[in-house]
């Protein structure tokens, strides 16, 4: 069976990549701060900053690479830049030589983050300009994979929603639970993005696990929304009175953080160079919240792996 690496199995994406992936792949995934090993495959502890990738490699001898670990955490990121380029940009950097080195496909998750949000939407040949610590790192680690590993493919998604599967969480799930606990929410109805479902987002990873398109892609769904729009959207979904999403700027809140005010995509590109359809927001949240896991990934894949 063929093997397929992930990074940061245990988080949001990794996760839900891995659940999918178990029928199809043999499954490796590392782990550093989320110790919670998975049951869909083999868990490995690996530490992007400071253990060596190529015995990561040797050890699980994969067929294809998807790496989804970081420090994904704008705050975080921006609290400490130096353990954020530690892990984002020297991490990468060294499992996309190893890779490289190895002939071994790489598929790298990058973010609309490299953008400063002033002149969207945004196609693929956009120049980034970042002005947050975590966007910086993720356009230069993009920079480390072309030149150590010229053929990976670099996907850009958008903002990644969607119900969570015991590791991880998303913007959608801190919606729905805030909701629950509180009863409303204030969300900014001034500040754009273009949402994926992560299983959306995961179906299309695996599409190009297949065939690597060997390119950058953005990805994401089709819709432009603000994020109050966004919650609304959830809350009908839900079957919650969308009046309890209640509106809030972004430009009310300064911050030392400069966050991106529209990071929405053109995703012409993308939808010419995959088959798997991109789903906006209504469908996409029918896909997370109503569509069973069993039936997302088919009721007989489930049932053999």
């Amino acid at each position: 069976m063929r093997r397929l690496l992930i990074t940061g199995a245990t988080g949001f994406i990794g996760s839900h990549l891995a659940y999918r992936a178990r029928s199809l792949w043999k499954v490796y995934g590392t782990f550093n701060s989320n110790r919670h090993l998975l049951p869909w495959g083999d868990t490995v502890h690996f530490d992007l900053a400071i253990d060596n990738p190529s015995v990561l490699l040797e050890t699980t001898s994969p067929d294809r690479v998807i790496h989804t670990a970081a420090i994904a955490r704008t705050e975080a990121c921006h609290r400490d830049p130096e353990a954020a380029h530690r892990v984002n940009v020297i991490g990468t950097e060294k499992l996309a030589a190893a890779c490289g080195a190895r002939r071994i496909p790489l598929i790298f998750l990058s973010t609309d983050m490299v953008f400063n949000g002033k002149n969207p939407p945004y196609a693929e040949q956009a120049l980034p300009n970042p002005e947050t610590v975590y966007g910086r790192t993720k356009l230069a680690a993009e920079e480390a994979v072309r030149a150590r590993h010229p053929d990976a493919t670099i996907v850009r998604a958008n903002l990644v929603y969607g119900h969570g599967i015991g590791w991880g969480t998303s913007f959608s799930e801190w919606i729905r639970i805030s909701l629950k606990k509180n009863g409303s929410i204030e969300l900014f109805e001034d500040q754009y993005r273009s949402p994926i479902s992560v299983r959306n987002l995961v179906d299309v990873l695996l599409e190009m696990c297949e065939s690597p398109p060997r390119r950058l892609l953005h990805v994401s769904g089709p819709d432009r929304v603000s994020r109050r729009h966004f919650g609304q959207a959830l809350a009908r979904t839900l079957g919650i009175d969308p009046d309890t999403i209640r509106a809030n700027r972004l430009q009310d809140h300064p911050s030392d953080i400069e966050y991106p005010i529209d990071t929405s995509y053109d995703i012409a590109l993308a939808r010419s160079t995959i088959k798997t359809e991109l789903l906006g927001i209504e469908p996409g949240l029918e896909l997370e919240y109503v569509t069973s896991a069993e039936a997302w990934i088919g009721k007989e894949r489930a049932m053999t792996s």
